[in-house]
This record gives structure tokens, C-alpha cells and sequence, in this order.
């Protein structure tokens, strides 16, 4: 398969085999912003199948949303799967969420706090609120309130509403 470069000269054609995972994941973002998804998804598959989180990240929100493809919840779940797995911080806190709500799995919360830690050591707020939350509730393992302030203290001065109301009483 053959595809234009990015500067979009007819002359500059480069085998797809050549191209990065993400340059791949770009021209995704580029039909994804189009609305093109059909060809989005064609792209994410191709950066995804180089090991690009992004991509993964971009394929669970696709069918999560049904965005040129049906709905499939398991199929979402399995690309922010892939996606933490690869280190994408959101993707860390959706799957925590998922295994914290119970959805599209069953509830457990260590797989939770597994990955939401991970997300929140990386600076997701969410990740981080969700945690602190688990850790003040006892949710996952025993109330640890020092670290769950901590945990919560660090989203709220992210902005995060619900986490800054711990502090605003």
C-alpha cells in the first residue's frame, strides 16, 4: 500500500511499510477529524499494529462511541487495555474506572487501584481522585487516609472539582 506524504505533494509517495507508528497515527487523527472513520480506524490499526498507544488509546474511544464501526464494549476494553499496557496514562484511568464501576467487566477493585495508581502516578487527575477516593473509603485494601489526602490533594490542584471539595469545607 502506497499513501501520500504529509506535505501532500503527489510526487512524495512513501510505502506504508515505511512509514512510523506515528505518522501511521496521525493521518488516523487527520480522517479522524474529518469524520472519515472508516479510514481512522484503518490507520490506528496499522500505528496499533507498531505498538502505538495512542492508537490503541484512538480504537477503544472508536468502538466505545461507535465511530465507524458498532458499538462493542469488549473490543473498547480491549484497546485501552493495550493502550495502559503501553503506558497511555487515560486509557490507565478508564480501565481502572471500568474495573471500579464494573463495566464492561466485573468489579475488582485491586485491578482498579492497579491501574488507577499507574495513571496517577503519572499525573491523571481523574486517576488520581478515583485513587484517593478507594484509599479514604477502604475500597481495594485498608483505609489509608495520609495517602489518600495525598492522592486527592494532587488532583485538586489539577482544578479537579470533586477532589478540590475534599479541601473546601
Amino acid at each position: 500500500m502506497m499513501r501520500k506524504k504529509d506535505n501532500g505533494r503527489e510526487s512524495d509517495i512513501v510505502p506504508v511499510s515505511e512509514m512510523t507508528a506515528e505518522g501511521m497515527y496521525a493521518r488516523g487523527k487527520e480522517h479522524e477529524e474529518e469524520m472519515n472513520y472508516e479510514e481512522a480506524m484503518e490507520w490506528f490499526q496499522l500505528a496499533a499494529d507498531k505498538g502505538c498507544a495512542d492508537a490503541y488509546f484512538r480504537i477503544g474511544m472508536m468502538y466505545e462511541e461507535g465511530l465507524g464501526v458498532p458499538k462493542d464494549n469488549e473490543k473498547a476494553l480491549r484497546g485501552f487495555r493495550l493502550a495502559a499496557e503501553h503506558g497511555h496514562m487515560e486509557a490507565q484511568f478508564l480501565l481502572g474506572a471500568s474495573y471500579f464501576y464494573g463495566k464492561g467487566v466485573q468489579t475488582n477493585h485491586g485491578d482498579a487501584m492497579r491501574w488507577l495508581l499507574l495513571g496517577a502516578e503519572k499525573g491523571n487527575a481523574n486517576s488520581q481522585f478515583l485513587l484517593g477516593f478507594m484509599m479514604l473509603s477502604g475500597l481495594g485494601g485498608p483505609k489509608k487516609e495520609q495517602e489518600a489526602y495525598n492522592w486527592l490533594r494532587l488532583a485538586a490542584n489539577q482544578g479537579h472539582a470533586e477532589a478540590q471539595r475534599y479541601f473546601n469545607k
